[in-house]
């Protein structure tokens, strides 16, 4: 690509069992038999009961709940995603998203959840664009101010999902960042 567009912040929040989500990764990877072997049911089933969490790190970590992500691990996974969008030549524009606690009137003004705050620290300090702005879009105002306007009830479906009217504030925003780096790369 020569653009990715990127957005974090709502499930890393959530507790996980006992390990993040790399460690959940490698968890299942090491529960799948060789890859000339997983056609066969006896050999994933005998393969899982070798490789459960269980019988690994799992039994000395249990009941100790965590985040799926850290904010130091959720630090370390935006700078390495910068590097390597660098590396190969693509821009990087970072996506604060908005959710129901930054409009429900149930937080101070200009609550951000560790994540959001994360992602909006991390995109001030990556460059986008031809004019070299930083590479954050923060939705939170702006949808702040849909709310002035209309019931949170009119923005979100749930606590996360935006309806048609939120999604379209976050489009314009999105293009009026998009729009000056189409222009100068056309």
């Amino acid at each position: 690509p020569d653009v990715v567009v990127l957005y974090f912040g709502w499930n890393e929040l959530a507790s996980w069992g006992n390990r993040g989500d790399s460690e959940h990764y490698e968890v299942m990877r090491a529960a799948q038999p060789p890859t000339g072997l997983r056609w066969s049911r006896v050999c994933q089933l005998v393969w899982q009961l070798a490789h459960s969490p269980a019988s690994a790190d799992g039994a000395a970590q249990a009941g100790v709940a965590r985040p799926r992500l850290r904010r130091d691990e959720f630090a370390g996974l935006l700078a390495r995603i910068a590097e390597s969008t660098a590396r190969n030549g693509v821009d990087l524009l970072l996506l604060v998203g908005t959710h129901r606690n930054n409009v429900s009137g149930r937080f101070p003004p200009g609550f951000r959840s560790p994540y959001q705050a994360a992602l909006y620290e991390f995109g001030t300090s990556v460059r986008f664009g031809p004019d070299g702005d930083t590479g954050v879009v923060d939705t939170v105002p702006a949808v702040q101010a849909l709310a002035s306007q209309h019931p949170v009830s009119a923005l979100f479906f749930d606590h996360v999902h935006p309806t048609a009217l939120t999604n379209r504030r976050i489009a314009e925003l999105v293009f009026a960042r998009l729009q000056p780096w189409l222009g100068a790369h056309r």
